[in-house]
């Protein structure tokens, strides 16, 4: 992803697309062992049902859907987004079976062999195991993505913090390779501007939280990240809390700073003069069960 940004020279895009193969591929890595390239269908398919599930969830479809049965055929825009989860369950499910039957014994161990340990022990069923697979991947994508889509737009809208980021980067990383796992308890400001990220932009719609980005928050006073324990870190609910809380966040949260990091390493990110960019303010972007700012476009300046 890095280097087809790099690649556009500072021309301004929307990073949409990019963000999509960046996240499904590392999602599909987990589920059947094997990542695609930009443009196969596959990726197309994450992109679509992650698309027609953000239709059914918009509150008034969702409203229709329990009330009024019959709306799941009359009304074009849920019976589109219907029929393409429907497409998109076929294909992907087809579509592991079909590498692992290729791949015979050689594939990694993935979530696919794992359920498939199960379903030889009686354990699942073997629609369970497509329902399992489908739905790990529609929720991988449809949080952490747009979650990335705020924090890039966020480096751009509050450029002292990009700055702030990039230089812990040098500082810890340096010029020659791009940030990895064992460098995040070295970079206290970066984890707790990504905590900030999950509580300001908070995937799924909440109650309600302090309206200010508050970059600072998870810091001490001597500028480390305050310990999982502290009573700010556990008012952070973005990933729920007991046996019902996200199974994905040790994922999520690795791959979202690592993303951001590496892109800043290698990239200064800023808003096209010529186009309009987004208001820093989640409140004013439009209300959906997940939440991201509306398209925008911005430059990816070729650091080093």
């Amino acid at each position: 992803m890095i280097n087809r940004c790099r690649e556009r020279n500072g021309v301004s895009f929307d990073p949409w697309d990019d963000l999509n193969q960046y996240v499904s591929n590392v999602i599909l890595v987990l589920v059947c062992g094997q990542r695609f390239q930009p443009g196969h269908k596959t990726l197309e398919i994450c992109q679509k049902i992650s698309d027609a599930f953000d239709v059914l969830l918009l509150q008034k479809n969702q409203f229709l859907i329990d009330n009024v049965p019959l709306s799941v055929t009359l009304i074009p825009q849920i019976r589109n987004a219907c029929q393409s989860m429907k497409d998109g369950y076929h294909y992907f499910t087809e579509t592991v079976d079909k590498i692992i039957q290729e791949s015979k014994d050689t594939t990694p161990n993935c979530l696919y062999t794992l359920l498939l340990q199960e379903h030889a022990e009686g354990l699942i069923s073997t629609e369970n195991i497509k329902g399992v697979l489908v739905d790990s991947v529609l929720a991988g994508v449809i949080t952490t993505k747009p979650t990335m889509y705020n924090a890039l737009a966020a480096m751009v809208n509050f450029p002292e913090v990009q700055k702030k980021i990039e230089e812990e980067i040098q500082r810890v990383v340096g010029k020659d390779r791009l940030p990895g796992f064992e460098d995040r308890n070295k970079m206290p400001y970066s984890k707790a501007v990504e905590l900030e990220i999950y509580r300001y932009y908070t995937p799924v719609g909440a109650a309600g939280h302090y309206p200010r980005l508050q970059l600072y928050r998870f810091l001490d006073d001597n500028g480390d990240l305050l310990p999982p324990e502290n009573e700010k870190r556990q008012r952070l609910l973005t990933f729920g809390v007991g046996k019902r809380s996200c199974i994905g966040e040790k994922l999520a949260r690795v791959r979202i700073f690592l993303g951001l990091t590496s892109i800043l390493h290698k990239c200064d990110l800023a808003r096209d003069p010529s186009e309009s960019f987004p208001s820093s303010d989640p409140n004013t972007y439009e209300t959906k069960f997940i939440l991201q700012p509306p398209p925008y476009k911005l430059q990816f300046n070729p650091r080093h």
